[in-house]
C-alpha cells in the first residue's frame, strides 16, 4: 500500500528510534495526449487570444500533432492579422495557410508544426 503525503504532514509517533525513509513524491502530469486539433478564439481580446494560441501550440507539440486549426473568424481582420504575425515568430511552426473551401476559408488558419 502506497500513500502520497506531504513531507510536513509526517511526524514520529513513538519515541523509539525508527528508520525514517525519505518520502516518495509522485507528480501527476496533465494528459497532454489530447485529440483536440482545433482552437476557437473568436470574440477574445488580442492578449487572451494570443495566450491561448501559444499554449495550444505548446500542447499540440507535446502531443506530437502535425497540424492544427486556429479558428479566429474574419470580422475586422484584427485577430487574423495578429495571430498570423505571431505564427511567423513561433519556433514550433513550420508553415501556415488560410483555410480552404470547406475548412473555414479566411476565418481559420491551418498550422503545420515541426
Amino acid at each position: 500500500l502506497k500513500i502520497n503525503v506531504k513531507k510536513d504532514d509526517i511526524y514520529l509517533i513513538s519515541k523509539k528510534k525508527a528508520k525514517i525513509e525519505k518520502p516518495t513524491v509522485s507528480i501527476k502530469r496533465n494528459n497532454v495526449l489530447s485529440t483536440v486539433q482545433e482552437i476557437n478564439v473568436i470574440g477574445k481580446n488580442l492578449q487572451d487570444a494570443l495566450l491561448e494560441v501559444e499554449k495550444f501550440i505548446d500542447t499540440a507539440v507535446l502531443s506530437n500533432l502535425e497540424e492544427i486549426k486556429i479558428v479566429h473568424g474574419v470580422g475586422a481582420g484584427i485577430l487574423l492579422k495578429v495571430i498570423r504575425e505571431y505564427l511567423k515568430t513561433d519556433k514550433n511552426v513550420l508553415e501556415f495557410r488560410r483555410g480552404k473551401y470547406g475548412e473555414g476559408e479566411n476565418g481559420v488558419t491551418i498550422v503545420k508544426l515541426k
